[in-house]
């Protein structure tokens, strides 16, 4: 039990270390330091010409830090929101036994037990189709063992287009009725 919560301890805190590098990576690359400078010699400026500038002294500063963080957490929200779209597995492994065939994948949130992927592989400009399986395990190491039900290729091409396979967590409708033919 203490060894779960150290653990969970320890994720948490990856993340929130995680978190700070980017957003300090967001601060520099909108600007955050030019901003800032800018901020501080405005402020000066209207705090010296204050009797004949009709603007606060705090409004500048304050307008400033608004402006900061608005251009950090929009490029920090555009950062994560690519991402999470990048986040489809790769292919560590192709295993071929007898007339199976296993892909073993790093491991993706999306992915779950006993969920059926579709596998295509990029070519040039489009996706070509190669089969469906199903997500057999879950390794203790996060590694993800995919069966495949059904490929469009033979064994040794799937081994040699390893790196350009995609794993997509999607029911496909050719999915739903192979497997609804096979129940019955």
């Amino acid at each position: 039990m203490i060894s779960d919560l150290n653990y969970s301890f320890k994720v948490q805190l990856m993340a929130e270390k995680r978190y700070i590098k980017h957003l300090y990576q967001s601060f520099k690359k909108t600007g955050g330091y030019i901003l800032f400078s800018l901020g501080t010699v405005c402020s000066i400026l209207s705090f010296i010409f204050k009797d004949s500038i009709d603007i606060s002294p705090l409004l500048v500063i304050v307008g400033t830090f608004c402006l900061i963080l608005i251009f950090t957490f929009f490029d920090l929200s555009v950062y994560f929101y690519n991402e999470t779209l990048n986040n489809l597995p790769k292919v560590f492994k192709v295993i071929n036994r007898d007339e199976t065939t296993i892909l073993l994948t790093e491991y993706s949130d999306l992915l779950q037990i006993q969920g059926f992927v579709t596998i295509y592989c990029l070519n040039e400009y489009f996706e070509e189709y190669i089969g469906y399986g199903e997500v057999i395990n879950i390794q203790n190491d996060k590694k993800v063992q995919i069966y495949l039900k059904e490929i469009a290729i033979t064994q040794t091409r799937l081994e040699e287009i390893r790196n350009s396979l995609i794993i997509k967590p999607y029911v496909t409708s050719k999915i739903i009725r192979y497997e609804n033919c096979k129940n019955y």
